[in-house]
């Protein structure tokens, strides 16, 4: 037997070595690579859910309001809005309800239309059709044509 060769004579104990030595230093790079990935997946997670919070105290600059508006939330986040006139009052009322539950009322919104399974997936069909059997969005339609210009105008503000 020549030196440096195991007992079969096929594969040379330094290169044995050498490949142990590789696969360690590859799993050493690749544990590396999984922890900047999970690292970064963590804060871009953390990023992205904090950047949905509602912004609750500074100013905000929103178009079309008239006059200066006034929100000022309480321990509990209640949200207190003092504006100069109903438009304005109607937009910031709007404007906080969305900041705090825009999931929630685009939710409704879709249990309304009977369009759940454009959210959930094919398995909420039949109750789709249950929805629109029970016809809230024809109701809200016909409402909304029965509705005086003034309500009209506030429900767009509150939108």
């Amino acid at each position: 037997m020549s030196r440096g060769f195991t007992n079969d004579a096929t594969i040379p104990t330094y290169m044995k070595k050498s490949q142990k030595r590789w696969l360690r230093n590859q799993l050493k790079i690749g544990l590396v690579w999984v922890l900047v990935l999970g690292l970064s997946l963590v804060g871009f997670t953390v990023y992205t859910v904090r950047q949905s919070f509602p912004v609750e105290s500074g100013t905000i600059v929103l178009s079309g309001l008239t006059a200066v508006v006034r929100v000022q939330r309480d321990n509990w986040g209640i949200p207190y809005i003092w504006a100069a006139n109903s438009h304005d009052l109607f937009m910031a009322q709007g404007y906080t309800h969305a900041q705090d539950r825009f999931w929630q009322m685009d939710f409704w919104r879709h249990i309304g239309s009977g369009r759940l399974a454009e959210m959930f997936g094919s398995f909420q069909v039949e109750s789709d059709r249950y929805l629109r059997t029970m016809g809230w969005a024809r109701v809200a339609q016909q409402e909304i044509q029965q509705m005086d210009a003034q309500m009209k105008a506030d429900l767009l503000f509150l939108c």
